[in-house]
């Protein structure tokens, strides 16, 4: 007789109001593994009270739209796509609670230094990009650069949608940091034009030759799903501050 299936993991999202929100909501109802708990929004949302699902188009859920607390079943992991403002209260709730966190807010001060008091007594993931692609690019990218000659001129673009309020992206600083190793120029540079999901392209410029490395996503819910994956395997680490690639190389759950 085979064992039975572990019960599902329960997330809060953070941010459930925005369209990330959204995205994570229904990736989760409609995840095997995955059960939504709570769904927290801003303190001044007109929508606080309805449930989540009718909110976002995907029909009830169960799970209404909250300030953040834990009013009913608690959850086992938080998954924060919101504001920089809303960091130093959810920082706070997470480290009294022993929550579990994986967030992807951006555009505010340095997250490992905002979250550091959580991390203390609970595993936390931050990253600018979940997409699992760009995480892989950030591990090689300072081998790369570092195999091209001094003189070779490094710059960053990022495209995003119009309502984005952080330029550069986060993950445009991130990816020039590791491009320049902390020590070499970095030339970045951003649009926000119409409904562009994302895009970064790196520039290496020789005095002959400029390689390019492009990446572009086509639906935010990789975003979403890069998160969720971070969500599985980060509730079996112990307290830290974890990157995407840390949990990318744990077994699966």
């Amino acid at each position: 007789m085979s064992p039975p299936a572990p019960a599902p993991l329960a997330v809060a999202v953070h941010g459930a109001g925005g369209r990330m929100g959204g995205v994570l909501c229904r990736l989760i109802a409609a995840a095997t593994d995955l059960r939504l708990v709570a769904a927290w929004g801003r303190s001044g949302d007109d929508r606080l009270g309805r449930d989540v699902g009718t909110i976002h188009g995907l029909g009830p859920l169960g799970v209404p739209l909250e300030r953040l607390g834990v009013r009913g079943t608690r959850p086992a992991v938080v998954v924060d796509f919101s504001l920089p403002a809303a960091w130093p209260a959810l920082a706070e709730f997470c480290r009294e609670e022993r929550l579990p966190l994986v967030s992807g807010t951006t555009g505010g001060e340095d997250p490992e230094r905002t979250l550091a008091g959580v991390a203390e007594v609970v595993p936390v993931l931050w990253a600018p990009n979940f997409s699992p692609a760009l995480a892989a690019l950030a591990e090689v990218l300072p081998t790369l650069a570092g195999l091209l000659p001094e003189e070779v001129a490094l710059g960053v673009l990022d495209v995003h949608h119009a309502r984005k309020r952080d330029a550069p992206s986060g993950t445009a600083l991130r990816l020039a940091q590791l491009a320049g190793s902390g020590t070499r120029p970095v030339a970045t540079a951003s649009l926000r034009l119409g409904e562009v999901v994302g895009e970064h392209v790196l520039y290496f410029e020789g005095a002959d030759e400029r390689l390019e490395i492009r990446h572009r996503v086509h639906d935010r819910s990789v975003f979403a799903r890069g998160a969720l994956l971070a969500a599985r395997r980060l509730v079996a680490r112990g307290p830290g501050w974890y990157r995407l690639a840390d949990v990318l190389r744990d077994p699966p759950p």
